[in-house]
């Protein structure tokens, strides 16, 4: 049996899904909520779990799912602000973590691979400690989600909430488009595992599969 990472699992779960229809952590199918499955698979594999949730919900959060909370001892964290994205999410939950590691991933990826999260925690652990995050690059493109994060992360990401913060009312819409999950990744040494090292793994595509529209959703969930 496989020992649990000494990393904490960060389920963001702040946004709005305004391409869906409504905010995604709260999506059922099939008589649960999608994000329970997500929850029970990232307490199989890390030995802590966080949920963090948009500015304003956590009392609709505990409501919903505060059987699953407490079953598999969940954190729950909340965005200091609205409207920041999921950099938001992923600094509170970095600051919230007990270990130095956080894995995160959004709640609407619900095929994580075991052995593909396992393949990429042992490529980050044997790091020197100059490296902050790693990530998965496949298609051309760095996955910035379902991606290793350290916690010294944290105040290279509140720098650029910060800097959005003090933006011209005028110019804050505009910055905040640039405000995304690798706006940070020039301040820190990124560790890149690339496609071909996954290519023994079957179905590792699936770990890194998310929805956005209806048409994502029902080709994951085969409607």
């Amino acid at each position: 049996m496989n020992y649990k990472l000494p990393v904490s699992a960060l389920i963001l779960a702040g946004g709005r899904g305004e391409r869906i229809g409504g905010n995604k952590l709260f999506l059922f199918l099939d008589g649960a909520y999608l994000v329970e499955s997500l929850i029970e698979k990232m307490s199989r594999i890390f030995d802590e779990v966080l949920l963090c949730a948009s500015h304003g919900e956590s009392g609709a959060v505990r409501g919903a799912f505060s059987s699953i909370l407490e079953l598999h001892s969940v954190k729950l964290t909340e965005d200091r602000s609205p409207g920041r994205g999921p950099i938001e999410g992923l600094h509170a939950g970095l600051c919230a973590m007990r270990n130095e590691w956080g894995f995160a991933i959004g709640c609407d990826m619900p095929n994580p691979q075991e052995a593909v999260i396992r393949h990429m925690w042992n490529s980050a652990a044997n790091l020197s400690g100059e490296y902050k995050v790693s990530a998965a690059r496949f298609d051309g493109h760095i996955m910035p989600l379902h991606a290793f994060y350290h916690a010294d992360c944290s105040p290279h990401i509140n720098y650029f909430i910060e800097q959005s913060e003090r933006a011209a009312p005028g110019e804050r819409g505009a910055f905040r488009k640039e405000l995304r999950l690798k706006s940070f990744y020039g301040r820190v040494k990124v560790n890149v595992t690339e496609e071909a090292e996954f290519s023994a793994l079957p179905g590792w595509r699936k770990s890194f599969e998310g929805y956005n529209t209806d048409e994502e959703f029902k080709s994951i969930f085969s409607f």
